[in-house]
């Protein structure tokens, strides 16, 4: 008599490939055949969003990946105990291949979750791994293979006028230097006094072309001047480069962040060979897109 059962891998993968996750986990517990089928495709793509408001984490990603996560990434509901099976089982270990963390630390602290986690996954093969911290000052153990970054400065809740001593862009240099890492999105990074620079500016040469991030964004920012020039001559080759200044008009920010052409032309001098994607946002507050630069 015909079953289920008795149809070839590669026909069930095919099939079970368009059921949601939820349906993969009903799957999962009806039997040993069928749960050897389905963790591949259940545990492939995982995504921890922990507790807190987590609307401006979804909003902060990139260009090309703006809408949520699509409907076959898994939710991991608890991470400490995702992390405890992922140590003990071979074969999720196998299947594991793209991760998700968001957390805020809202209501909970989950910062030892996700070291605990990062821990884990070294020992594994992943095809890109997402991380989205609290804070600025997070510390992402160097041999974490991130791929891409989505982080929160910590002068949105400070002084956008506060000067800075060299730390900050130092810290800030240190994550572009992660060497797995290719796309990277930074949101309300502080403004730190320097003039607006509608000429080249003298930039770092040790720093020159030292990172391997592709597509960058800068939302929300306040970087102007001799800052952006700096930033922006660390990546070895940019592909994509998305700026929206901060947004809110009216107040004692308005325009903050706003930058012309000419100042923007001279940021990018150091990467108009490899730039294909241009979004930005003049000082008169029209937003622009280029192509194929």
């Amino acid at each position: 008599m015909p079953s289920l059962l008795n149809l070839p891998t590669e026909i069930l993968l095919l099939v079970f490939s368009r059921l949601p996750p939820p349906a993969l986990t009903s799957l999962l517990h009806s039997c040993r055949r069928l749960n050897e089928v389905v963790i591949p495709l259940l545990y492939d793509s995982v995504y921890f969003w922990g507790s807190g408001d987590l609307d401006d984490f979804r909003k902060a990603w990139f260009p090309n990946r703006q809408e949520d996560l699509p409907p076959n990434w898994t939710r991991i509901w608890d991470l400490e105990a995702f992390t405890r099976s992922y140590c003990d089982s071979i074969s999720l270990r196998a299947h594991v291949k793209n991760v998700d963390l968001r957390w805020h630390n809202a209501e909970k602290n989950d910062d030892q979750d996700v070291y605990q986690c990062l821990a884990a996954l070294k020992s594994s093969c992943l095809q890109s791994l997402h991380l989205s911290p609290p804070r600025f000052s997070f510390d992402i153990p160097a041999d974490t293979a991130v791929t891409s970054l989505a982080i929160q400065h910590d002068g949105l809740r400070g002084d956008f006028y506060a000067k800075d001593d060299g730390t900050e862009l130092s810290r800030l240099h240190s994550l572009f230097c992660i060497p797995s890492l290719t796309h990277f999105c930074l949101d309300g990074w502080r403004y730190w006094g320097s003039p607006t620079y509608d000429r080249p500016a003298d930039v770092r040469e040790d720093r020159m072309r030292s990172s391997n991030v592709e597509y960058l964004t800068l939302n929300k920012t306040g970087v102007i001047g001799k800052d952006l020039q700096e930033l922006l001559s660390w990546p070895k080759a940019l592909r994509s480069f998305s700026y929206i200044p901060y947004p809110h008009r009216g107040l004692r920010y308005e325009g903050l962040g706003n930058l012309s052409s000419r100042e923007l032309q001279y940021a990018l001098q150091h990467q108009r060979r490899t730039l294909e994607n241009l979004e930005a946002v003049g000082s008169d507050g029209v937003r622009g897109k280029e192509g194929n630069q």
